[in-house]
């Protein structure tokens, strides 16, 4: 029985193709050997000062930024219209040096808005 389970499985990995893990293939026995073991893990985690239970707000410096967004637009007009008559406008606005910028940090945010 057990010889007939290990033809079994030489079966599926010739079945499977040298590129069937790389699109979600199931992984084989040799890929499950591969992980870390736990030692290892507390090892490593040692090494680079980390804790899987450690909250974000730990990890990060309290200055990290981690979204920057800046918008900046040199010239540009826009039109509001009615929408029933779009004849004559309601309202026209022309920008020059328009900048937006948003800052997000863990714990904040930030928008600023220059004409």
């Amino acid at each position: 029985a057990i010889k007939l389970e290990d033809k079994k499985k030489q079966e599926q990995k010739k079945q499977q193709g040298w590129f069937g893990s790389w699109w979600g293939g199931t992984p084989t026995e040799d890929e499950e050997d591969n992980k870390p073991s736990e030692a290892v893990l507390k090892e490593l985690y040692q090494a680079i000062d980390y804790s899987p239970d450690q909250k974000i707000e730990e990890i990060y410096p309290e200055n990290f930024v981690k979204t920057e967004l800046l918008l900046s637009v040199r010239t540009g007009s826009f039109t509001l219209f009615e929408a029933t008559e779009k004849k004559n406008p309601l309202t026209t606005a022309s920008l020059n040096g328009l900048t937006i910028g948003l800052t997000n940090r863990e714990k904040s945010s930030s928008f600023s808005l220059s004409l």
